[in-house]
């Protein structure tokens, strides 16, 4: 993944709080959101989770919903807490 120098990069950047990532190319970022289109839901919707980050909307369709997945959680968990409340088990995950 890293060369022996990336890694050493890398490790400098880290330790005075930078990251380095790549990123997408905008041609690709264009060519992914052209794809995508919102729908009507037939349910109405709820929110689940904090007022700003770690809050969504969701169809109000919970029933049958055993188990959430949920990647890049951070330090916010309203959402898998208020998930957890009405019996659904999470599995968070984060860098």
């Amino acid at each position: 993944m890293y060369s022996r120098r990336g890694k050493i990069v890398r490790n400098i950047f880290l330790s005075v709080g930078l990251r380095i990532s790549k990123t997408t190319k905008r041609s690709d970022l264009d060519n992914f959101f052209s794809k995508i289109k919102p729908i009507e839901c037939e349910k109405n919707l709820i929110r689940i989770g904090g007022e700003n980050d770690g809050g969504y909307l969701l169809p109000d369709d919970l029933d049958g919903i055993k188990e959430c997945y949920s990647p890049g959680v951070s330090s916010i968990s309203n959402f898998e807490n208020e998930l957890a409340q009405k019996g659904i088990i999470c599995y968070m995950a984060d860098y």
